[in-house]
């Protein structure tokens, strides 16, 4: 198999979505999970190197543009949530748009930490503490509460 990666970022509060943007189809636009997800240039660290990132966060660097920098300043100051999820497929079967056979590898949801950059590039911190694999249960939470009693003896 041919493996490729299509990534695609979300920034969203509640119900509401500001920026869809996704770094594998150029100048295209392609839907995902009914949400249209416009090209936009990205890379993320951290996400691909393990999934054991628990409670770490993650690096989000994007060109510098203004749509960029206001969409993240945005994100920032309103306390609006990330989502970066990573999708793996046969890029034999053809690169022009999403396929129907594509696996969820990982995601991550977190909230912008920092911000930096120079004039061509802005780099951003991704803080969280849900882990990346499973990340729709943040894994500090958990207690006997949560999960059920313990052993008595």
């Amino acid at each position: 198999m041919n493996r490729a990666q299509a990534h695609y970022l979300r920034i969203y509060k509640s119900a509401t979505d500001y920026e869809l943007w996704q770094s594998y189809y150029v100048n295209k636009t392609v839907t995902v999970d009914s949400k249209d997800y416009e090209y936009f240039p990205f890379q993320t660290g951290g996400i691909q190197e393990s999934s054991a990132l628990g409670s770490l966060g993650m690096s989000l660097t994007v060109p510098a543009a203004q749509k960029a920098v206001e969409a993240f300043e945005a994100a920032l100051n309103n306390q609006r949530l990330i989502e970066i999820s990573v999708y793996e497929f046969d890029s034999r079967l053809g690169n022009g748009s999403p396929q129907s056979g594509q696996i969820l590898i990982t995601s991550f949801i977190g909230q912008v930490s920092s911000l930096s950059g120079s004039f061509t590039r802005l780099e951003i911190g991704l803080g969280s503490a849900l882990a990346t694999v499973g990340s729709q249960a943040p894994p500090r939470t958990f207690t006997t509460a949560l999960v059920g009693n313990p052993l008595r003896i």
